[in-house]
């Protein structure tokens, strides 16, 4: 299945190509307004297309000890340099728990929080382009107790 979808992908981008190429063409040989603006469109949807292919999409589930889903818990991703770490995105759970991130291919640690609960940290991650990543966590209740 995943052959497949590289084929198809690599066949939509040589159908881009042909007609971006199509487009400067056209827009070169007839110097017409309309031609400029089909070439401006192209490259927009160049531009988007490129963000859109190097970034890696992240997801998750984040439940309390008995499974239970956890919702607007802020996950945030820090990009890892050595022991140098940088935020580089942040999302928050949905009502089912379920998180989504795109990130660029590279080494992250994510952090999942919310009050009332431990903070989650996960094992440094290495995020690789077209290979999506599923990071579950669990989130521990703090046990509150009154002080006599």
């Amino acid at each position: 299945m995943a052959a497949l979808a590289k084929a198809a992908r690599r066949f939509a981008i040589a159908i881009f190509a042909i007609g971006l190429g199509l487009a400067l063409y056209n827009a070169l040989v007839f110097r017409t307004s309309g031609s400029w603006t089909i070439l401006a469109l192209y490259l927009v949807m160049l531009a988007i297309e490129l963000t859109t292919y190097l970034k890696v999409r992240v997801q998750g589930y984040v439940s309390n000890l008995q499974g239970q889903p956890l919702n607007q818990v802020v996950v945030q991703a820090y990009s890892v340099h050595g022991e140098e770490k940088r935020l580089v995105g942040a999302t928050v759970s949905d009502a089912h728990g379920n998180y989504r991130l795109s990130l660029p291919a590279g080494n992250y640690v994510l952090s999942l929080s919310k009050s009332g609960f431990t903070t989650y940290v996960s094992e440094h991650i290495s995020l690789k382009r077209g290979t999506p990543a599923t990071i579950p966590a669990e989130l521990e209740a703090f046990n509150y107790r009154a002080i006599n």
